[in-house]
């Protein structure tokens, strides 16, 4: 998930593949405590998760065509924890 809505609880619970979330700490469209409820609702479910709040990184911090929101530090991690990630869970 890159800085999607999080789940509902009911979504979270029937959720069955392992979940990689990259989120902005600044996105005013997904706050942060709702970031964290959802990772709190996966830990609760059993579910596989790593949850990842870039300090001071906006909504499209990985979109490069939006030099106002990009956030070249978040992106390059994002994308090494995104290739990590497919390579232990595809």
């Amino acid at each position: 998930m890159f800085y999607g809505r999080p789940l509902d609880p009911a979504d979270t619970a029937r959720l069955q593949v392992p979940l990689l979330g990259l989120f902005g700490e600044l996105d005013k469209g997904i706050p942060v405590e709702g970031v964290r409820a959802f990772a709190h609702e996966l830990t609760a479910h059993g579910k596989t998760h790593e949850i990842h709040i870039y300090p001071d990184a906006q909504h499209a911090f990985f979109n490069d065509g939006r030099r106002h929101m990009y956030h070249a530090e978040a992106a390059a991690d994002a994308w090494e924890k995104t290739l990590v990630w497919f390579g232990r869970s595809l």
